[in-house]
């Protein structure tokens, strides 16, 4: 079976605790792990932020912002990216906090072994794929510097600016690099509802912007296909 490619996410303040982590996750040769650390609340969220993320694994003390915090933060951005919880806190009232606040199953840091965090990775990513096969792509939501660059992008076409969109083209490359085909269409659903509110629009503006816009995200994208 050809193993699984997932972008880890993992929110730990601790390099010891860090390490531990990361060779029990090089022993489970049913997946691949690029992992990605970060230290503090606001840089966990910021890293969901960008779309990119595929599992999170988060230490419910953190030095700078609280694990639950973070949490919500998280679950308000992603309703369905799969979260598991590290503590150091054996106490049920902390698990049934994290647990309702949206993660799929909480550890305990001095019971952590690589059987017991594959088995806890595997239940999140079996309860999340099903949930994702099964909600409309319009509940997935555009991550917000695809958005962001997007609208500037539209905006400098219709300020008919050709070097500093050309800029943006660059940069919204970088942000929307793993956008499925709904989003995309999000995109242009947002980008028609943009040029319905601008005014100054040269009137054959609109039937001009939609076969461009297609042009530059096929450069960008190639052939995409919907996830299965």
């Amino acid at each position: 079976m050809t193993p699984r490619s997932i972008e880890l996410l993992h929110v730990e303040d601790d390099v010891m605790q860090q390490r531990l982590v990361a060779q029990h996750l090089a022993q489970m040769p049913q997946y691949i792990f690029k992992i990605t650390g970060v230290e503090t609340e606001d840089a966990a969220v910021a890293a969901v932020e960008q779309g990119t993320v595929d599992f999170v694994l988060l230490d419910y003390q953190l030095a700078a912002g609280n694990g639950l915090s973070c949490l919500r933060r998280i679950r308000l951005l992603d309703s369905i990216l799969p979260v598991v919880a590290l503590s150091g806190v054996a106490s049920d009232e902390v698990f049934a906090d994290l647990l309702e606040g949206g993660a799929a199953d909480c550890i305990h840091k001095e019971a952590l072994t690589t059987e017991g965090l594959a088995a806890a990775l595997h239940g999140a990513l079996v309860v999340s794929d099903a949930w994702r096969h099964r909600a409309p792509a319009a509940e997935i939501p555009l991550p917000p510097a695809a958005t962001a660059n997007f609208a500037a992008l539209v905006q400098l076409f219709v300020d008919q600016l050709p070097p500093q969109y050309i800029t943006q083209l660059d940069e919204f490359e970088a942000a929307a690099k793993h956008l499925t085909i709904s989003q995309i269409k999000q995109l242009f659903n947002n980008a028609q509802q943009q040029l319905q509110a601008t005014r100054t629009t040269p009137a054959d503006l609109h039937r001009h912007l939609r076969p461009l816009m297609l042009e530059i995200l096929l450069r960008i994208f190639g052939t995409v296909a919907e996830p299965k």
